[in-house]
């Protein structure tokens, strides 16, 4: 009897799974057509709490551990810090001065491949609704497993304003 019990507790972990079931959710990104080059994908669940982020290179994403159920997605196109890279950095404090353009790109675009450099340098800014959970229209019913699911975006792209820096 002794023996047998241990063989079902062995084997009762195995059958009722071990760990949270997750989706590898992943597509491409385009706008009116065309791969998206640079930016930043977010997962909400349906009370608008953030799930997982992941950035996406030409257009390529990829979550790879996405909770399962459904799921609204926001796009954003910002650079590597999170500010759109069409802009120049804000200046620096009075009496600060600038940093030297080699130094600021490193800063900018270090650690990533030549191909996320130039695709960072390229972006292409998405409209404005896709940028909020409520308003993307970007839903999807995250399954366990491999799902693909690309984002078909259309209309004219706008330019954020990044987070006003405050030095004291």
């Amino acid at each position: 009897m002794y023996r047998v019990t241990i063989l079902i507790l062995a084997f009762v972990p195995a059958l009722s799974g071990c760990g949270k079931s997750t989706s590898q959710l992943k597509g491409q990104v385009t706008l009116n057509g065309s791969p998206v080059s640079y930016g930043q994908i977010s997962a909400y669940n349906e009370k608008g709490d953030l799930l997982a982020q992941t950035r996406f290179v030409n257009g390529a994403y990829e979550f790879p551990d996405l909770p399962v159920g459904k799921a609204t997605l926001t796009v954003q196109t910002v650079g590597p810090l999170g500010y759109p890279a069409w802009r120049e950095p804000p200046p620096p404090p009075k009496g600060v001065p600038p940093l030297p353009k080699e130094v600021l790109e490193s800063n900018i675009y270090g650690g990533l491949t030549d191909e996320e450099k130039a695709a960072a340098k390229s972006i292409v800014p998405v409209p404005k609704k896709y940028w909020s959970p409520k308003e993307s229209g970007l839903s999807v019913d995250a399954k366990a497993g491999k799902i693909q699911f690309d984002i078909q975006m259309t209309g004219e792209g706008e330019k954020p304003e990044p987070p006003q820096m405050r030095f004291n």
